[in-house]
């Protein structure tokens, strides 16, 4: 016989989901096709992150289903569940809430099972896996967020060396600071690629009261991506972590990034 799936749903008909383990509650919501973190802390999501949890959940097969009583329940770490799972979806009122306990004998399969729901599942590991994650997993890593087809100018402030950069044709760029020359445009566009890509190791969401020690008052460096329509995303540089990276904060955001040393390229560009 076919194995039934265990979330009979589409992962585009969901809107949030929440994942409870003990104390901690990490909550994601969808907002016009954007993902947002907002507990415990409101930020931009990881998208690719959400994806690969959605997708191992929407696909995923019961294994075989147990008759369990209440007595049992302490067998299969389900008494207490390691993890909650509650998923919202359109036109739904009721949430789908996933219960999740301990891992079977062979370990390739975990106990669970849907709440309200008498019956305990083997559903595979893997589902536990993409739920078992630290916050910072579902959070962006991308120092920025744009769109890389919508940049008309980019402006760059490390130390002494100032450089501005206009987009003229789709593919071409114009250096007009500190001279004005044809710019690079393939290391132009890994600069970009860079900013909107996973270059964030760490967060400090709580800063220090002085930002001065860290390099951001004032900030060491400054790189400024101005959009169609006279937008602009700022992110603001600082001093170096030892053996980690460089500190660095979004202009207008409160919380400070580690980014991964990026090799912005600014003398060569």
């Amino acid at each position: 016989p076919c194995a039934k799936k265990l979330a009979a749903f589409d992962e585009g008909a969901v809107t949030g989901f929440s994942i409870r383990r003990g104390e901690r509650l990490v909550t994601l919501t969808k907002d016009e096709g954007a993902w947002r973190m907002r507990q415990p802390v409101e930020d931009r999501a990881d998208e690719r992150e959400i994806g690969s949890l959605l997708g191992n959940l929407t696909r995923a097969k019961i294994e075989r289903t147990l008759d369990a009583d209440k007595t049992a329940l302490t067998d299969f770490g389900l008494e207490k569940p390691a993890i909650a799972l509650t998923v919202n979806r359109k036109d739904r009122d009721q949430p789908f809430i996933l219960e999740v306990g301990g891992p079977s004998p062979a370990g390739f399969t975990v106990y669970a099972r849907r709440h309200g729901e008498s019956q305990v599942f083997l559903i595979p590991a893997t589902v536990k896996t993409s739920l078992d994650k630290d916050p910072f997993a579902f959070r962006s890593k991308a120092p920025l967020a744009f769109d890389r087809n919508v940049v008309k100018a980019v402006r760059l402030h490390t130390g002494s060396l100032r450089i501005r950069l206009e987009r003229q044709e789709k593919t071409e760029w114009r250096m007009t600071e500190p001279a004005a020359v044809k710019a690079d445009a393939a290391k132009v566009a890994a600069l970009l690629l860079a900013l909107t890509h996973d270059q964030v190791k760490s967060f400090l969401d709580q800063p220090p009261p002085s930002l001065k020690s860290l390099g951001l008052d004032p900030p060491r460096g400054e790189i400024a991506i101005g959009l169609d329509g006279g937008a602009e995303a700022t992110l603001l540089l600082g001093a170096h972590k030892k053996g980690e990276g460089v500190y660095a904060r979004r202009a207008g955001a409160p919380a400070l990034l580690v980014l991964r040393q990026p090799d912005l390229g600014t003398a060569t560009i």
